[in-house]
């Protein structure tokens, strides 16, 4: 079980934002996933601004199940941005196979004082169930 093929819009600075609060994963937020193929991922893609930025809005937390299918737990921050999305804004810290997983220590604050992150669009390759392995396909300009 895997999330197919995923659009995201990944943060300008995400090498600074996985450092910093150490994740295996690319930093992002997801505007569609479980995409059968690129093609179907093309065509949503191709309908997005190449930039779009995104505000921290609340403290670290557990996020609920939010896709159709969605075989990982996660926790981070929900995130504002102007795109209407069927399920919440929020970039994921990290991910778990169980909630059991989670650890008080694992519940990191924002530590930028810059809230706001200007993102680019991207097609990303999420058929791996371990969150190291995603990877981008394609990507606007930076």
């Amino acid at each position: 079980m895997s999330y197919g093929y995923s659009i995201w819009y990944i943060p300008e600075n995400y090498e600074w934002i996985q450092k910093t609060y150490n994740m295996n994963h690319i930093p992002h937020f997801t505007i569609q996933t479980n995409l059968k193929d690129m093609e179907e991922a093309t065509e949503i893609y191709n309908k997005l601004n190449d930039n779009e930025t995104m505000t921290i809005q609340k403290d670290c937390q557990i996020f609920e199940s939010m896709y159709e299918n969605d075989p990982l737990q996660g926790i981070g921050w929900y995130i504002k941005t102007n795109i209407n999305m069927r399920h919440k804004a929020h970039l994921t810290i990290k991910y778990y196979a169980n909630v059991s997983e989670i650890n008080d220590k694992d519940f990191i604050e924002w530590k930028d004082e810059q809230k706001e992150q200007v993102c680019f669009k991207a097609i990303v390759d999420t058929l791996s169930i371990h969150p190291e392995r995603w990877k981008i396909l394609r990507q606007a300009t930076r």
